[in-house]
């Protein structure tokens, strides 16, 4: 008996989902630059015919998981943001679940790196940075300090401080496999070091 179409839709969604999932985890594990598209075919259990079928390039598949990754960060930002009335407990809330999502492996460490970059490439011209996602955090500074949370500060300079303390620890934990984050959990807040002091 044939497949259907949906059948034949859920199978493709699957081959696709297992070249960009075994990209994900060669990029975090070796480097964008040290993976090959034969080493994702390999690592995907897929033919170098299916793979052009699907990604004229690797440079397709990271445009893939950039957008992926985007994505699915914003969502959980959204979420985030959206639980919390006050805008320090969505601060806080964010900077645990970033951090947290980093500690735990290498994978999901590299998918924040994406989120929270700028393509550079000139085939990613299509996949401009999304400003409100690339600056929600100095919008929620700005917040906390109209309802009386953080002390008197440039919320833009604070908002690129966090971003790049984000990439920063992506790329620490993407680059060192057996570095150690988990101090960060109770002492490496960045938005205790800006909250008012209540009495």
């Amino acid at each position: 008996m044939p497949r259907t179409r949906d059948q034949n839709e859920a199978i493709r969604d699957k081959r696709r989902t297992d070249i960009l999932n075994a990209a994900m985890r060669l990029f975090a594990n070796r480097g964008y630059d040290n993976v090959s598209s034969d080493d994702i075919t390999k690592a995907a259990g897929c033919s170098h015919g299916l793979f052009y079928h699907y990604y004229k390039n690797k440079e397709d598949v990271l445009k893939d998981l950039f957008e992926q990754s985007k994505a699915g960060c914003k969502d959980t930002i959204k979420s985030i943001i959206e639980s919390n009335s006050r805008a320090i407990d969505a601060l806080i809330a964010l900077e645990k679940s970033l951090t947290s999502a980093i500690m735990r492996d290498q994978k999901s460490a590299y998918s924040i790196f994406l989120a929270f970059s700028v393509p550079l490439s000139k085939s990613f011209s299509k996949s401009k940075p999304d400003k409100k996602f690339l600056f929600f955090f100095i919008d929620l500074i700005e917040r906390a300090q109209k309802e009386g949370d953080i002390v008197p500060c440039d919320a833009n300079a604070v908002g690129n401080t966090f971003h790049f303390f984000i990439l920063g620890l992506c790329y620490s934990k993407t680059r060192y496999k057996n570095l150690d984050l988990n101090y960060l959990a109770d002492n490496g807040s960045l938005i205790h070091l800006l909250q008012t002091k209540k009495d």
